[in-house]
């Protein structure tokens, strides 16, 4: 008599992965995964909202090591197009934004100027806890 005992597996090989973070991600036009030295790495410049939604998976699989993400930041545009949903044109005419690297080695939106102290606290409320938005913005 011959027992047969499976258990489940689950390759960590690279061309494995891939398949799976693309069934996972529906990816946006501007997002790529690309392999380099065995490891995936996610590369682009989607949508801020678009991060967001998958912001906490993206964290989980670059913490266990599984994804590369140092080339992946949000849009400048779709972070300039929330920001002018939630203000006037007036408190923002000392804003600019740009792609940088932030504290983790990790490309991030950072939003830089000027703005009237109550405005300031809005727009620190709009991204707190935001992994993909850097605020270097001080009161007028």
């Amino acid at each position: 008599l011959i027992v047969f005992k499976t258990i489940p597996f689950r390759s960590l090989e690279s061309s494995m992965e891939l398949q799976r973070f693309n069934k996972e991600f529906s990816l946006p036009g501007e997002i790529t995964f690309v392999v380099e030295d065995n490891k995936i790495q996610m590369l682009g410049q989607p949508a801020i909202g678009w991060l967001n939604s998958h912001d906490l998976r993206i964290r989980q699989l670059a913490a266990d090591g599984r994804l590369g993400i140092t080339g992946l930041s949000a849009s400048t545009d779709s972070v300039d197009v929330l920001i002018k949903a939630e203000f006037d044109k007036s408190e923002l005419s000392q804003i600019s934004s740009t792609i940088t690297v932030g504290t983790n080695n990790q490309d991030v939106v950072q939003l830089y100027g000027r703005m009237p102290a109550r405005s300031l606290n809005r727009l620190k409320a709009l991204f707190l806890n935001n992994y993909w938005v850097d605020i270097a913005v001080f009161p007028n």
